[in-house]
This record gives structure tokens, C-alpha cells and sequence, in this order.
């Protein structure tokens, strides 16, 4: 295994508790229990919401270039969102599931991003 992509791996471990369950093979079924998870009422007023839930269903789908496209989008046109800090986590938890080498390094740089911009927000999939 290539240095890098074991930087990418423990980086997601920072990120999420749950992510040795999640980056395993065949475990499609606990992504979308943690993708479906409640949201807070105050997150459903942000004006993010309808493209986060968009990404949401992409990913629950197993569409993870659509989910990471989405997600990226949302980062793009709301960089202010409530929906921010988790949009960069689902991203690359989306660009990490497919496993290319370009996107695996994107991924790692989403996480960094979202680790330099949010160091105090937890973890999407831990909540």
C-alpha cells in the first residue's frame, strides 16, 4: 500500500470512529445507516439543504461520483453552510469508495481542507 493512500486512511480514522466499519468492502449497508441519520431542525433551514440531501441520496444510492460532485458543489455555492464541514467529509468518503488513485488523493486534500477550516466541528459520521 503506497504511503499516501495509508495517510488518507488514517486521516478518515481522525475523522470518523466509524470509518474501519465504512471503508470496508461490502459495508454499503452501515454508509447508509449513518447517511440517513436525523438532522437538526436547524440545519433543514439552511439554504444547503435541499443540495445536501441531493449528495445524501447519491451516496446512500452507491452513486459516488454523483455524491462527490454533489457534495463539492454544496462547498462551492455555500461555503458558509451549517452543511460545510460535513460536505467535505461525505466528498471524500464518496471519492474514496471507487478507490483511483486521483481521486484517493483528493479525498486525503478534502479531509485536510476540512480538518484546516472546521478543527472544532466533530466528525460527520459521528453524529
Amino acid at each position: 500500500m503506497r504511503t499516501w493512500m495509508l495517510g488518507l486512511t488514517a486521516a478518515l480514522a481522525v475523522n470518523s470512529i466509524a470509518v474501519p466499519r465504512l471503508f470496508q468492502a461490502g459495508q454499503a449497508a452501515t454508509t447508509v445507516a449513518i447517511a440517513e441519520r436525523t438532522l437538526p431542525q436547524w440545519l433543514q433551514a439552511d439554504p444547503a439543504d435541499p443540495l445536501y440531501r441531493v449528495a445524501r441520496e447519491a451516496l446512500n444510492r452507491n452513486q459516488y461520483r454523483k455524491a462527490a460532485d454533489t457534495f463539492a458543489e454544496l462547498g462551492r455555492r455555500y461555503p458558509r453552510s451549517g452543511y460545510a464541514a460535513d460536505a467535505l467529509y461525505w466528498e471524500a468518503f464518496a471519492l474514496y469508495r471507487p478507490g483511483g488513485e486521483n481521486d484517493l488523493r483528493t479525498a486525503l486534500g478534502r479531509l485536510e481542507t476540512q480538518k484546516a477550516r472546521f478543527p472544532r466541528r466533530a466528525p460527520a459520521a459521528t453524529r
